[in-house]
């Protein structure tokens, strides 16, 4: 009677035993939900540089697979995702869902980087074979299009500049990198202080990228075009997080209307922003930016009690 009663109390004990969604790790589903927007604002991100490598791709290049490879990567992504939302039905394949999320940005940032390596010194190698040529041609050579491929094809250049590649390249690299760091589990120890470094080294590189881009595509593109392509965008970044905390009912009363007036400030401020590209040499515009720290603070202590306390 004692060892039925022992065995009894033990199955009794491991019916109740908390599990890992249970108050004994409060934090699970938010780390659950965290790593799963994670993967799916990744692969978002993936898609959306891959469109922006297709558009670019010159005439002659193979820009499908510019936009497959990227579709490939979003969809193993989104499928490790929902992998790992299953992990409440079935903890083997919820696991591999998690740990594949976790390794698969790693092993993209790693092919994606060294293909962009590739990309770049085959660009160097078709600037090149243009300058070549561009001599031959000033020096009385032919100047016909089979000429030209025929003279490429001798010298083992390029037949299209491929550099359309490399920023779209280097741009899902550092997102996969910083993927991968940001979905790492922590085992509620501290926050890494790698992902922090990695962060601020990605907040400077694109804080300082942006009036270089904008410039760049001044001659294509007018200011209007510019913010309608950023603001859309970030608008498709942060749309998947609304849908979710408004389904769970969770977004603030009243979110919408009181964002209205700061929106109407960042508006003006954006449109002028982006027009002074169209004015002004990225150097000179960004270092006369940083005397917005002054009118921050100022309209902060205008604006915030607790700013002026």
């Amino acid at each position: 009677r004692r060892a039925e009663h022992h065995r009894s109390g033990t199955r009794e004990a491991q019916r109740w035993k908390p599990s890992l969604t249970t108050a004994a790790n409060p934090s699970y589903p938010l780390c659950m939900f965290k790593a799963v927007a994670i993967l799916v604002l990744y692969a978002v991100l993936v898609v959306a540089l891959g469109i922006l490598a297709y558009s670019d791709a010159p005439e002659g290049a193979n820009a499908a697979t510019a936009l497959i490879v990227p579709i490939a990567v979003a969809a193993v992504s989104l499928g490790c995702a929902i992998m790992a939302l299953l992990i409440h039905k079935n903890r083997l394949v919820g696991m591999i869902g998690i740990h594949a999320g976790i390794v698969i940005p790693l092993l993209v940032a790693i092919a994606v980087g060294h293909r962009a390596y590739v990309a770049h010194e085959a660009s160097k190698s078709y600037q090149e074979g243009v300058a070549l040529w561009e001599q031959r041609v000033q020096g009385g050579g032919i100047n016909t299009p089979a000429a030209r491929e025929k003279f490429f094809d001798e010298n083992k250049y390029p037949e299209y500049d491929k550099g359309y590649l490399r920023g779209a390249l280097v741009a899902i690299a550092a997102v996969s990198l910083q993927t991968f760091v940001s979905d790492e589990p922590s085992n509620g120890s501290a926050p890494s202080q790698l992902g922090g470094v990695f962060l601020v080294i990605l907040t400077l590189l694109g804080w300082s990228s942006i009036p270089l881009f904008l410039r760049y595509f001044a001659e294509d593109i007018d200011g209007w075009t510019s913010n309608g392509w950023r603001y859309g965008f970030a608008a498709l970044i942060w749309l998947p997080v609304l849908i979710v905390v408004g389904l769970r009912k969770k977004l603030p009363a009243g979110l919408f209307r009181l964002a209205l007036v700061p929106a109407a400030f960042n508006i003006v401020g954006q449109v002028c922003f982006t027009w002074a590209h169209y004015m002004l040499d990225p150097g000179m515009l960004t270092f006369a930016l940083r005397a917005h720290i002054v009118f921050v603070t100022v309209g902060a202590a205008l604006l915030f009690v607790s700013e002026r306390e």
